[in-house]
């Protein structure tokens, strides 16, 4: 069986994501970037999950869709869930480790505030531990908070193999039927579930008519966000604008125009239409951005992205608890004892973190995420299928 042909630009953007979210926790987390009353960029950032979202299931149906287009076998199944399971879980497991040590010691400070408590429940270290999402019935948010996505995104694996046949044999109009169906998905979340049933807009807190959901209805966002990917796979398939798209100058248009777009705070569904538009350009790009996306440095980006989005939560919370167990008085210190944001400093300070979790990001991949996998994939008698810095 051949091996699919590796997107080096690809693996760079989901590295070049990683690191913008860490920033945008950071901000929220550590230190400000920037003013949000003059920039809506930090309120659209939850865009940049929905991105990776696509971009799996773009990455999944080029991987391992020509295995289920035309036969569904049960060992194929079987193998394809044991290679997802080797990719995602070693990993989880480790982090969930890590965020529970420096949790348990900040649960356990005196003076903490019950809304901050209210942030950890026991229970959710068995539905974490089983790759369980949050929802409206069941609202236990993971310790090491990222992996909500990663729990989505399991539970979705398990359905991918059947919408392959399905997708890959859609014609013109039936691809213009299910890209509307995905729309329609997104708008039912926004404009409907989460308004009607969202445990925070019965709250009083206002979370109404937005995708921004880590528990909710999180899954429905994953399989939609999951589904335009494979739809987004199947124009590559076909080279649906690759005459134009493949050009640097409008890879790099596109990209731009993301970012301007969410500082202009442009619709949460039209945004997603951009990301999976500039997807589809890099994929097709061979010119001067794919020779910048693909140096050395950026693929190792690609490489360590997955740990990147796993680690830098349980660093943070790290420390916190370092923090509290230093000062422990800092729980009774109010955000306004803080004064007026430093935004040079907040850059300097995130830049600095992004560094540290870039050098732990580099040893977890090292030396848990590839040895973990090797070990696995050689108990579940698995041959290497895809490119290793692919794929969440």
């Amino acid at each position: 069986m051949n091996q699919p042909v590796f997107l080096s630009n690809l693996a760079s953007l989901r590295g070049l994501v990683a690191v913008l979210v860490v920033l945008v926790h950071a901000h929220g987390l550590l230190l400000p970037l920037m003013d949000t009353t003059q920039t809506a960029f930090m309120t659209t950032s939850h865009i940049l999950v929905d991105f990776f979202f696509i971009l799996s299931g773009f990455i999944l149906s080029h991987v391992y869709g020509h295995r289920f287009q035309h036969a569904f076998t049960r060992l194929t199944y079987k193998r394809y869930m044991q290679a997802r399971f080797a990719r995602i879980y070693p990993l989880h497991l480790f982090t969930l480790i890590w965020a529970l040590i420096p949790v348990l010691h900040i649960m356990s400070t005196k003076g903490l505030p019950e809304e901050a408590r209210a942030n950890y429940d026991p229970r959710s270290i068995p539905t974490s531990l089983l790759l369980i999402p949050a929802s409206p019935w069941h609202e236990f948010y993971p310790p090491n908070g990222p992996s909500w996505s990663l729990a989505t995104e399991w539970w979705v694996y398990f359905i991918f193999p059947l919408l392959v046949p399905v997708v890959f044999r859609l014609k013109r109009m039936g691809k213009l039927i299910m890209l509307l169906l995905i729309l329609g998905l997104y708008a039912c979340i926004m404009y409907y579930l989460v308004p009607t049933f969202s445990s925070s807009a019965h709250s009083g807190e206002g979370m109404i008519n937005t995708l921004d959901i880590s528990g909710d209805f999180s899954l429905l966002r994953c399989l939609a966000g999951f589904c335009l990917g494979m739809l987004v796979y199947e124009l590559y398939r076909q080279q649906w604008g690759r005459r134009w798209l493949k050009s640097s100058w409008v890879l790099a248009l596109v990209g731009v125009g993301m970012f301007i777009a969410m500082h202009l705070g442009m619709h949460s569904i039209a945004l997603i239409l951009v990301a999976a538009l500039l997807i589809l350009s890099a994929s097709y790009n061979t010119g001067y951005v794919h020779r910048v996306l693909s140096s050395k440095p950026l693929q190792r980006l690609g490489d360590w992205s997955y740990s990147i989005y796993m680690i830098h939560a349980p660093l943070i919370l790290t420390y916190y608890a370092a923090m509290l167990w230093a000062n422990p008085d800092l729980v009774n210190q109010s955000e306004e004892a803080a004064g007026t944001p430093d935004y040079v400093f907040g850059w300097i300070g995130d830049g600095i973190f992004v560094l540290i979790t870039l050098l732990l990001s580099s040893l977890t991949y090292r030396f848990i995420e590839l040895p973990a996998r090797t070990f696995l994939n050689a108990r579940f008698h698995i041959q290497r299928a895809e490119p290793v810095n692919v794929g969440m």
